[in-house]
Protein backbone atom coordinates (compact mmCIF):
# COMPACT_ATOMS: atom_id res chain seq x y z
CA UNK A 1 0.00 0.00 0.00
CA UNK A 2 1.58 3.57 -0.75
CA UNK A 3 2.36 5.88 1.71
CA UNK A 4 -0.34 8.43 2.73
CA UNK A 5 1.23 11.84 1.03
CA UNK A 6 -1.04 15.04 2.44
CA UNK A 7 0.70 17.44 0.98
CA UNK A 8 0.82 16.08 -2.61
CA UNK A 9 4.34 16.25 -2.44
CA UNK A 10 4.97 13.09 -4.08
CA UNK A 11 1.94 12.97 -6.55
CA UNK A 12 3.97 13.39 -9.71
CA UNK A 13 0.33 14.77 -11.69
CA UNK A 14 0.61 17.48 -9.05
CA UNK A 15 0.59 20.76 -11.07
CA UNK A 16 1.23 23.93 -8.82
CA UNK A 17 1.60 27.34 -9.75
CA UNK A 18 4.55 28.96 -11.78
CA UNK A 19 6.76 25.92 -12.02
CA UNK A 20 9.73 24.46 -14.72
CA UNK A 21 10.51 21.44 -16.04
CA UNK A 22 13.84 19.98 -15.93
CA UNK A 23 13.94 17.22 -18.68
CA UNK A 24 11.34 14.64 -17.54
CA UNK A 25 11.48 16.49 -13.77
CA UNK A 26 8.57 18.30 -13.89
CA UNK A 27 6.78 20.69 -10.91
CA UNK A 28 10.81 21.99 -10.35
CA UNK A 29 10.01 25.30 -7.90
CA UNK A 30 13.37 27.22 -7.24
CA UNK A 31 14.13 26.73 -3.39
CA UNK A 32 17.92 28.33 -3.03
CA UNK A 33 20.02 29.97 -5.55
CA UNK A 34 23.65 31.43 -5.65
CA UNK A 35 25.66 33.51 -7.09
CA UNK A 36 25.98 31.10 -11.17
CA UNK A 37 23.32 28.61 -10.27
CA UNK A 38 20.15 27.46 -8.80
CA UNK A 39 18.32 24.37 -7.15
CA UNK A 40 15.19 23.59 -7.72
CA UNK A 41 12.54 21.31 -6.14
CA UNK A 42 10.97 18.82 -8.51
CA UNK A 43 9.57 15.36 -8.98
CA UNK A 44 10.84 12.93 -11.40
CA UNK A 45 7.34 11.15 -12.40
CA UNK A 46 8.80 7.99 -13.07
CA UNK A 47 9.08 6.55 -9.61
CA UNK A 48 7.14 9.92 -7.86
CA UNK A 49 9.73 10.88 -5.64
CA UNK A 50 10.93 14.74 -4.66
CA UNK A 51 14.37 15.62 -6.56
CA UNK A 52 16.65 18.69 -6.44
CA UNK A 53 17.74 20.06 -10.04
CA UNK A 54 20.81 22.26 -10.08
CA UNK A 55 21.13 24.43 -12.91
CA UNK A 56 23.25 27.38 -14.14
CA UNK A 57 21.43 30.69 -14.35
CA UNK A 58 21.18 32.09 -17.74
CA UNK A 59 24.63 34.34 -17.68
CA UNK A 60 26.73 31.28 -16.28
CA UNK A 61 25.10 29.08 -18.96
CA UNK A 62 26.32 31.25 -21.27
CA UNK A 63 30.17 30.98 -20.32
CA UNK A 64 31.71 27.95 -21.65
CA UNK A 65 34.03 27.67 -18.72
CA UNK A 66 31.35 27.74 -16.23
CA UNK A 67 29.12 25.07 -18.34
CA UNK A 68 32.55 23.31 -18.12
CA UNK A 69 32.93 23.75 -14.56
CA UNK A 70 29.54 22.56 -13.99
CA UNK A 71 29.56 19.20 -16.19
CA UNK A 72 33.05 18.50 -13.44
CA UNK A 73 31.17 19.25 -10.49
CA UNK A 74 29.16 16.77 -11.37
CA UNK A 75 31.62 14.10 -12.31
CA UNK A 76 33.18 14.32 -9.59
CA UNK A 77 30.11 14.36 -6.78
CA UNK A 78 28.42 11.42 -9.27
CA UNK A 79 32.40 9.66 -8.65
CA UNK A 80 31.59 9.93 -5.07
CA UNK A 81 29.31 7.41 -3.70
CA UNK A 82 29.58 7.90 -0.21
CA UNK A 83 26.57 7.86 3.08
CA UNK A 84 27.49 11.07 3.55
CA UNK A 85 27.46 12.92 0.18
CA UNK A 86 24.82 13.92 -1.79
CA UNK A 87 23.85 11.38 -4.17
CA UNK A 88 23.41 12.82 -8.16
CA UNK A 89 21.09 10.92 -10.12
CA UNK A 90 21.85 12.13 -13.63
CA UNK A 91 23.44 14.88 -15.50
CA UNK A 92 21.66 16.08 -18.29
CA UNK A 93 21.27 18.68 -20.82
CA UNK A 94 18.07 21.05 -21.15
CA UNK A 95 15.82 21.31 -24.44
CA UNK A 96 17.52 25.44 -23.80
CA UNK A 97 20.93 23.86 -23.93
CA UNK A 98 21.77 24.25 -20.57
CA UNK A 99 22.77 21.43 -18.36
CA UNK A 100 21.28 20.16 -15.08
CA UNK A 101 21.70 18.04 -12.32
CA UNK A 102 19.80 16.02 -10.65
CA UNK A 103 20.34 14.95 -7.16
CA UNK A 104 19.10 13.87 -4.11
CA UNK A 105 16.36 16.38 -2.44
CA UNK A 106 17.86 16.73 1.44
CA UNK A 107 15.49 18.07 3.94
CA UNK A 108 16.61 19.42 7.02
CA UNK A 109 18.34 22.47 7.76
CA UNK A 110 22.39 23.46 7.01
CA UNK A 111 24.79 22.79 9.56
CA UNK A 112 25.45 26.46 9.89
CA UNK A 113 21.48 26.83 11.05
CA UNK A 114 21.80 23.58 13.18
CA UNK A 115 24.43 24.55 15.18
CA UNK A 116 22.90 28.17 15.99
CA UNK A 117 19.72 26.49 17.11
CA UNK A 118 21.51 24.00 19.13
CA UNK A 119 22.93 26.71 21.01
CA UNK A 120 20.25 28.68 22.21
CA UNK A 121 18.04 27.58 25.49
CA UNK A 122 15.88 24.97 23.53
CA UNK A 123 19.13 22.67 23.61
CA UNK A 124 19.38 22.03 26.92
CA UNK A 125 16.57 19.82 27.58
CA UNK A 126 18.22 17.45 25.28
CA UNK A 127 20.39 14.77 26.74
CA UNK A 128 24.27 14.93 25.06
CA UNK A 129 23.79 17.77 23.01
CA UNK A 130 27.77 17.62 22.63
CA UNK A 131 27.49 13.81 21.23
CA UNK A 132 24.97 14.92 18.66
CA UNK A 133 27.32 17.97 17.28
CA UNK A 134 30.43 15.48 17.81
CA UNK A 135 28.53 12.85 15.82
CA UNK A 136 27.40 15.01 13.06
CA UNK A 137 31.46 16.53 12.53
CA UNK A 138 32.51 12.87 12.55
CA UNK A 139 29.73 12.22 9.41
CA UNK A 140 31.38 15.22 7.74
CA UNK A 141 35.35 14.15 8.35
CA UNK A 142 34.06 10.53 7.19
CA UNK A 143 32.81 12.12 3.73
CA UNK A 144 35.80 14.22 3.68
CA UNK A 145 38.58 11.53 4.27
CA UNK A 146 36.31 9.39 1.48
CA UNK A 147 37.00 12.07 -0.72
CA UNK A 148 40.54 12.96 -0.04
CA UNK A 149 41.43 9.19 -0.57
CA UNK A 150 40.06 9.57 -4.04
CA UNK A 151 42.21 12.36 -4.88
CA UNK A 152 39.09 14.98 -3.84
CA UNK A 153 39.30 18.32 -2.41
CA UNK A 154 36.25 19.77 -2.04
CA UNK A 155 37.69 23.55 -1.47
CA UNK A 156 34.47 24.83 -0.21
CA UNK A 157 33.99 23.13 2.78
CA UNK A 158 31.54 24.73 5.31
CA UNK A 159 28.96 24.39 7.59
CA UNK A 160 26.69 26.36 4.78
CA UNK A 161 27.50 23.34 2.60
CA UNK A 162 26.32 20.64 5.00
CA UNK A 163 23.34 19.22 5.47
CA UNK A 164 21.82 18.20 8.49
CA UNK A 165 18.69 15.81 8.32
CA UNK A 166 16.05 15.41 10.85
CA UNK A 167 16.71 11.84 11.55
CA UNK A 168 20.78 12.30 11.79
CA UNK A 169 21.91 12.41 8.02
CA UNK A 170 24.67 13.73 7.22
CA UNK A 171 25.40 14.92 3.64
CA UNK A 172 28.20 17.42 1.95
CA UNK A 173 27.12 19.35 -0.40
CA UNK A 174 28.15 21.97 -2.79
CA UNK A 175 31.05 20.30 -4.83
CA UNK A 176 31.50 23.12 -7.03
CA UNK A 177 34.82 24.38 -6.58
CA UNK A 178 36.44 20.61 -5.52
CA UNK A 179 39.61 19.69 -7.29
Amino acid sequence: MPEADPTGELDPTRRPDATQRFGRFVDAVEIARGGMGAVHRAVDPDLGRPVAIKSLLDGAAADERSVRRFRLEARITGRLQHPNIVPVHELATGEDGVPYLCLQLVGGQTLETYVRSRGRAGWRGTPHPLGRLLAVYLKVLDAVGFAHSRGVVHRDLKPANVMVGEFGEVLVMAWGIAK
